[in-house]
């Protein structure tokens, strides 16, 4: 067997993990890249290839693509640059605040750095271990390469599962044109005590690893977690979260949130808990767009918010209301873009944590999906529906 390739049985089938090398392997992933972000999830305004069912760009001139094959199909991929933070466009440092970790000391002048993008899993995958396995793979990368810290970007609706695996939110949100509202995030390899708390997978990677560089990990928890008011989906207690939501709404939230009616309020403490994340907005951040699909479901706790879609009369959106297309437990696309004008915090209830929280919960998940039944999101675009 190759080097660069590693073996997973799945059910009755074996799952390759593998480098792309050859132009043929590239391309591969690049219409893997379109068949996810084009063709499920409506993400048009991406720049892409329409007439070969591509997507990709300058930095997989010099980047490290990782698939994942089953069946002689793709089912994965994750993209690695790496380089010296200096090294990347401007745009890039800006975004992911990378001048912070320069001007502060984290990262010595030509000390190399990971960029994480395109990490995406095919829909029939997306409850399995793949993930994780292209994390593996992406991970023993940063002992080869030295790397201390792997950065990208990640969409609302993902922030829970990264968290899971043991990424941090560090900097404000920022508009990509193509993939819409981004949240910065970071990896540590040496962040073996965070994994071990967030119970990630990536922890008995980490703790085997050997010289690790303790001082990177306490230098970025004391620059910029120790005081940040970011709320980490994976340490924060169901009790403490809902304390957290009674206070930002003035209420419990089972007395005014159409989607816990009929919910004790321990009912739907684990069930915020378990699929639910706050997360923080600026104004002019853009949360929705007309005609992508929904994977959440999104309410908005402080701030305010505005249909660019809905002008005559102005449509706002205030404190306990929900926003955009269900994705909690059906796949619809969104009808309004709307946009944050004031600080906000939102709660956002994934699909994902859903399908997982489903399969344990099953009376709690039953009038889950019965609320959001009756609740009118006043969209005609539904795609599937749970029976």
């Amino acid at each position: 067997m190759q080097k660069n390739q590693n073996l997973l049985t799945n059910d009755e089938s074996t799952i390759l993990l593998k480098v792309a090398q050859t132009n043929a392997e590239k391309e591969a992933v690049y219409n893997f890249r379109y068949n996810v972000y084009v063709e499920e999830m409506d993400k048009h305004r991406i720049d892409a290839d329409l007439n070969h069912k591509m997507i990709s760009d300058l930095f997989d001139d010099w980047a490290i693509n990782i698939y994942a094959e089953k069946s002689g199909k793709i089912v994965g991929v994750n993209r690695l640059n790496i380089a010296p933070a200096n090294k990347f466009p401007k745009d890039i440092i800006h975004t992911l605040d990378l001048k912070r970790f320069i001007q502060l000391g984290g990262l010595e002048e030509n000390e190399n750095i990971t960029l994480m993008t395109k990490l995406m899993v095919d829909k029939a995958f997306r409850n399995s271990p793949l993930l994780y396995l292209l994390m593996k793979k992406s991970y023993d990368l940063f002992a080869e390469y030295d790397i201390q810290f792997g950065f990208g970007g990640c969409n609302l609706h993902l922030l829970r599962l990264y968290e899971q695996m043991g990424l941090h939110r560090y900097a404000e949100n920022f508009i990509d044109g193509g993939y819409g509202l981004l949240f910065p995030i970071v990896m540590l390899a040496d962040d073996v005590d965070h994994f071990r708390r967030v119970r990630s997978p990536l922890y008995r990677l980490a703790r085997k690893r050997t010289n690790k560089n303790l001082d990177k990990v306490t230098w970025f928890h004391k620059t910029f977690q120790n005081n940040s008011n970011i709320i980490n989906s994976q340490i924060i207690s169901a009790d403490s979260l809902w304390d957290f939501l009674c206070r930002a709404l003035k209420a419990s939230p089972t007395n005014i949130l159409p989607i816990l009616d009929g919910l004790s309020v321990e009912e739907a403490k684990i069930f915020v808990h378990s699929c639910g994340i706050i997360i923080q907005c600026q104004p002019n951040n853009l949360l929705t767009l007309q005609g992508e699909v929904s994977y959440s479901h999104t309410i908005l706790l402080s701030g305010k918010l505005q249909s660019k879609t809905i002008i005559k009369p102005q449509k706002h959106y205030l404190p306990g209301d929900y926003f955009g297309a269900n994705g909690l437990t059906e796949q619809n696309k969104h009808i309004e873009d709307i946009v944050a004008i004031a600080p906000s915090q939102i709660l956002v209830l994934t699909g994902l944590g859903f399908q997982r929280f489903s399969s344990s919960n099953f009376e709690i998940a039953h009038k889950i999906v019965k609320n959001c039944r009756q609740i009118s999101y006043h969209s005609p675009y539904k795609l599937t529906v749970n029976k």
